[in-house]
């Protein structure tokens, strides 16, 4: 009998041991972990870096958002018009053919413009036919399908070769100087000075227009003349148009 009992608390002690000793790996393992610091350090070091220069880069990009709306950021294409698409008696797209990216569709709106850049008028969207050749104001964004889409913002028409065509402006800022106005475009792609020589139009309407009609935020079609070696630009004619909706 004395035998048996210490057989029995013998294995009982055996079990006993190896428990705690399994507890006590178990807890190991945790502090294990907690206690890895330089690994963690150096994980979170990295993205620490790298999130400043992302939050610095998106700063940048939003000062530049604001200094530049993307949404009316507009790029010039000229080509052919290879087929002229409508919907419901309205003209709604236009497929050109450039020499630049070969075909490109144009989405067409109410808020694009029609202008004969020879008449200094707005043109009659009806009357475009395949085989014309027309310079085209549109937006930035391009779709990557093929061909490549894009919406439509002027489509200018019947250019002199002998004279550049219409150039599609939104107003920065408008400043007085004397007789001269000096119109700032497009985020300051486009600088231009008006005079007592300068005619105004209306798209829409043959309402009398002048320089104090162009403002901060107009829309307006510009004829101009380089003036020598300079930035400046005087303009011959300048159209006002309806702002984007």
């Amino acid at each position: 009998m004395k035998i048996r009992r210490n057989k029995f608390f013998a294995a009982a002690l055996a079990v006993v041991c190896i428990a705690a000793l399994a507890a006590g790996c178990t807890k190991e393992e945790p502090k294990t972990d907690e206690t890895a610091t330089p690994p963690t350090e150096e994980t979170t070091t990295a993205p620490d870096g790298a999130s400043e220069e992302k939050e610095a880069v998106k700063d940048g990009e939003a000062a530049d958002a604001n200094e530049a709306d993307p949404a009316q950021q507009t790029a010039l294409i000229y080509g052919k018009v290879k087929e002229v698409i409508e919907e419901d008696g309205k003209t709604n797209k236009v497929v050109l053919d450039t020499d630049e990216i070969g075909e490109m569709v144009l989405n067409l709106s109410d808020d694009t413009v029609w202008i004969d850049s020879e008449a200094k008028t707005a043109s009659d969207p009806k009357t475009l036919a395949e085989g014309e050749e027309i310079y085209v104001f549109h937006s930035i964004a391009v779709t990557n399908s093929l061909p490549p889409q894009t919406a439509a913002f002027a489509i200018i028409r019947s250019v002199p070769q002998d004279a550049s065509c219409a150039i599609y402006m939104t107003v920065d800022s408008v400043e007085q100087d004397g007789e001269q106005v000096k119109i700032s475009a497009n985020y300051g792609e486009y600088e231009v000075i008006t005079d007592k020589d300068t005619a105004f139009s209306d798209y829409k309407t043959k309402n009398v227009v002048t320089a104090a009609d162009v403002k901060e935020g107009s829309t307006i079609a510009v004829w101009y003349t380089n003036v020598g070696e300079t930035s400046t630009n005087q303009a011959d004619h300048i159209m006002i148009l309806p702002n984007m909706k």
